[in-house]
């Protein structure tokens, strides 16, 4: 562990978790997260100028993973960053269930940016979509790990509580809404 860093406050060049200099290329990176390689997701974190690469891999990834919505692309993307951001949000603030050692949102959101590179693989016919979820989540997970320094399994249980409870919330809100619906919505089905 190695206490309470904020990886926001780092300088950009400084060595990371991984012993590698945190100022990379950008392609250097998507080929390290696509590849999960061990210690890439603090040295993202740890690099402030690492945002600007990191909104290059999210706009390309999110527009070739989406090709087949051109159409439909700008709000894609938009809807697909405000994500972004709330998932960060999130992770952020369930991880210090589990520990203090969490970094600011700067840190989060920008290594989720490049998270977002495995959505490319959404182009592939009838599998891409699966592969791409199933990439996100492990990568999610991984990002979790490091960013919070906390173990893997911490790291599962910090993902499911910032999916389970906005979902249920979500549900909840849902089904308020509905309620004065419900007896309109009764009556004409069953023509009462």
């Amino acid at each position: 562990m190695r206490g309470n860093v904020n990886f926001d406050e780092q300088a950009p060049g400084v060595t990371d978790i991984g012993g590698s200099v945190s100022s990379a290329s950008t392609w250097d990176r998507v080929k390290d997260v696509l590849r999960l390689k061990p210690g890439v997701f603090a040295g993202i974190a740890a690099d402030t100028s690492a945002t600007s690469q990191g909104f290059v891999v999210f706009a390309v990834a999110t527009a070739i993973g989406n090709l087949l919505l051109v159409v439909l692309l700008p709000v894609v993307m938009a809807f697909a960053l405000a994500a972004i951001a709330l998932e960060s949000l999130l992770l952020m603030v369930v991880s210090k269930l589990f520990t203090e050692a969490v970094p600011g949102f700067g840190a989060w959101f920008r290594t989720f940016l490049f998270a977002s590179a495995p959505s490319v693989f959404s182009l592939i016919p009838l599998v891409g979509w699966f592969i791409a979820l199933c990439y996100a989540l492990i990568i999610a997970v991984l990002v979790v790990r490091e960013l919070a320094q906390i173990a893997t399994v911490q790291a599962v249980l910090v993902l499911i509580i910032s999916i389970v409870v906005p979902a249920m919330l979500a549900i909840l809100l849902a089904i308020t809404i509905a309620i004065p619906f419900i007896p309109g919505f009764l009556r004409d089905l069953l023509g009462w």
